[in-house]
């Protein structure tokens, strides 16, 4: 272990950083919730597109269920350490960075508006490119084996690509932006000379940026995902907390979900876009509001409008939840019941 910290320090801070991404990510509402991927920096066209370029780094460290983070851990372990050893920490982290980077660029391009995506696959791909472009330029002239390293990773990036082919939930377009930028920087930059520096003052300058980069990353996630909802003071956001002592009435409840459900179905469901975090926090508020609601002895006709409000809005997080995960069919569907039912109450409440 000791080894490892001294010749590989930066691979055992990713680690390191994985691992508490992943804990958090955890603990926070699970690392397969949409909103709580979403809210710690998972890759989303619209909300990279809407001042979140920070995404780009930040979903190299997200990942999306236990297999994920272990697998990819197991990845870095290896690949990582072997790639610091013979290019020196601050070019390793270098194209760790912008091969992640470039994965997320490739991944937004090639997804739908609403799919979530996230680990640090590109910039493992990115480093199995690095090396393999490197044995292919500088095996005569390197000092180390380059060839065996390569010939060990071909077949991993080979069955890796195929399975991303045959198995929808993995993101291929993530994979080769990050080998194609790595390997780019593999065929421009050769190995360490044995006995070089490893630390010169452009790769410390290199490993402060990046860290800087990863530290901006995690602050701004960490607004997200600990934001509570403050508005601005202003009629048009104003929510009144839910709850048995609340003074709003039933009806003013049923009417401010109504208007919910419109502005949430125009804004997001009929663009097939993932809300920002502070919409979903709105929408699971007024879910509580509505329970509240029916069960202050509302009149008849306006407990059975809670009741269907209260229906409506569990399927506007349904179809969130599906248009994150990319099940297009299922979003299809809810989108549908969602409009049927909302046209029918709505017709309803317009007779009386």
């Amino acid at each position: 272990m000791r080894s490892f910290l001294r010749d590989a320090p930066l691979t055992a801070f990713l680690l390191a950083l994985v691992g508490l991404v992943y804990y958090l990510l955890d603990a926070s509402g699970g690392s397969e919730n949409p909103a709580t991927l979403a809210r710690f920096g998972a890759m989303n066209r619209t909300l990279a597109g809407e001042g979140g370029a920070w995404r780009y780094l930040a979903a190299c460290f997200v990942h999306i269920g236990i297999l994920h983070v272990v697998l990819n851990s197991l990845v870095l372990f290896q690949v990582g350490r072997f790639a610091e050893g013979i290019y020196g920490s601050g070019r390793f982290l270098a194209v760790y960075l912008a091969a992640g980077a470039a994965g997320n660029v490739a991944s937004q391009f090639s997804h739908g508006a609403g799919t979530l995506s996230g680990g640090a696959s590109g910039a493992l791909f990115g480093l199995a490119g690095l090396i393999l472009a490197a044995a292919l330029r500088f095996r005569r002239t390197s000092p180390i084996d380059l060839g065996a390293a390569a010939r060990s990773l071909v077949p991993l990036v080979v069955i890796s690509l195929a399975l991303g082919w045959s198995l929808p939930f993995v993101d291929n377009a993530a994979h080769l932006g990050g080998l194609a930028a790595g390997s780019l920087l593999g065929l421009l930059s050769p190995p360490l000379a044995p006995g070089a520096r490893r630390w010169s003052a452009g790769q410390i300058g290199l490993v402060a940026l990046g860290i800087a980069a990863l530290a901006a990353s995690a602050i701004f996630g960490y607004r997200e995902a600990t934001v509570t909802e403050e508005p601005a003071a202003g009629p048009e956001t104003a929510e009144p907390a839910a709850g048995p002592d609340t003074d709003e009435s039933p009806d003013d409840v049923a009417d401010a979900a109504d208007s919910m459900i419109v502005d949430l179905f125009n804004d997001y469901v009929n663009r097939d876009r993932v809300p920002a975090a502070r919409d979903l926090d709105k929408l699971r508020r007024m879910k509580d509001r509505v329970a509240a609601a029916s069960g202050r002895n509302p009149g008849e006709e306006t407990g059975r409008d809670l009741q269907e409000f209260g229906k409506i809005l569990a399927l506007l997080e349904q179809a969130f939840d599906a248009l994150a995960a990319g099940e297009k069919e299922d979003f299809e569907k809810i989108r549908k019941e969602i409009l049927a039912r909302h046209r029918a109450l709505a017709e309803l409440r317009r007779r009386r």
